[in-house]
Order: structure tokens, then sequence, then C-alpha cells
């Protein structure tokens, strides 16, 4: 009987360690708090609070492709950064009050296989000039940069049904 017991223990021990042994670490990238790049998305959007649209272009490369999914009026398919400014130019003219806050702090991702990219999420609340109807929605972006720093993509998820009700009488 203790010989039993003693056998049963040693393969439960055995069987522990090989789970353990066979459980092994691999590093497929490393997340960041502080980056110059994250810095950059965090003055992008302190600039996107002023309207300074010929300023935020300085961030991206001139081919920089933009996605934002639904986006049923272009097919989904991605924008160029000349076909955006002018989106945002059009944003500031059309609305008031424009208010772009962090919903959380920025997070940087440096994966082995892909570009260094910045993950953030923005509050953003606006009146809508026509109708004086107030838009918030929360704003998920993903910024993937160049090893010079500039943005060569950007992600950007909302649901942005708030805006088309704003934008209707």
């Amino acid at each position: 009987m203790y010989t039993m017991k003693k056998i049963v223990l040693s393969l439960l021990v055995l069987s522990h360690f090989l789970s353990v042994k066979g459980q092994t670490r691999i590093k497929t990238g490393t997340l960041y708090k502080v980056h110059p790049n994250i810095e950059s998305v965090v003055q992008l959007f302190s600039l996107g609070n002023k309207g300074d649209t010929l300023a935020m272009r300085k961030f991206y490369t001139d081919s920089a492709t933009f996605f934002h999914p639904g986006d049923f009026i272009n097919g989904n398919k991605p924008l160029k950064l000349k076909q955006v400014a002018h989106n945002w130019s059009k944003i500031y003219q059309e609305w008031d009050s424009i208010k772009i806050s962090p919903a959380e702090e920025p997070l940087g991702m440096d994966f082995l296989d892909k570009p260094f990219t910045v993950k953030s999420s923005w509050l953003v609340s606006a009146i809508f000039r026509k109708t004086k109807k107030k838009v918030e929605f929360l704003e998920l972006v993903f910024d993937e940069f160049n090893p010079e720093g500039k943005i060569t993509k950007e992600t950007t998820y909302f649901d942005g049904s708030s805006t088309v009700e704003a934008v209707h009488e």
C-alpha cells in the first residue's frame, strides 16, 4: 500500500514536471508605455483638438493609408493622406466643440514580424453645426510606423451611428 502511494505520487510529480517543462515562453515582441512613437500619437491627437490639420499631416508618410472598417461611403477601401486631410478640413468646417481626450494610456507594440504599432483609444465629442446635435463615441486607433517614426497605416474603429443621427434634422 505504501509502495503504491509512492508510485502514484512519483507519477504525479513527474507529470507535473513534464507539463511545466514543456511550457516554454517564446518572446514575440515588446510592449511599451513610453516610446517616441507613442508621444507622436499623443501630439497628433492634441493637434486634432486644435483643428491644426496642416501640422497633423506631418506625422504621416506621403503614401500613408487609412482604413475605417464600416466606411461604406468609400466601399471599405483604404484612403490616402490627401483624401483624409480633405476630410479633416471638412470635419472642422461642419462641427463645433470638437474634443478628443484619451480613454486609456496608449500602448506601443513592437512585434518581431510587424511594424511598430501604437494602439490608442479616444473619447470624441462634437456638435454638428446645422442641427446643434452632440455626438460622443469611443474611437480605437492602430497606427503603424516606419523606422523613421512616420505613420504608414492608420486603422480606426468606432461606432458612427451617433454621427449619422446628428447630421439628420
